[in-house]
């Protein structure tokens, strides 16, 4: 399956709680091996957010 069918890219705004924005930056600095299950399970929730508003 091609996901490019199914949006042509663009700008999304998503709201996320500080704990959210705070996993972000640790990801970023530190990489997907460094968060624990439940910052996994938080990275989750943000991804889909970030689908709810790339597909609704």
């Amino acid at each position: 399956m091609s996901y490019e069918e199914l949006t042509k890219g663009g700008k999304y705004n998503v709201e996320l709680t500080q704990n959210e924005a705070c996993l972000v930056l640790k990801l970023h600095d530190h990489g997907i091996e460094a968060l624990s299950q439940d910052e996994i399970q938080l990275l989750y929730n943000i991804m889909a957010k970030l689908k709810d508003q790339i597909w609704p």
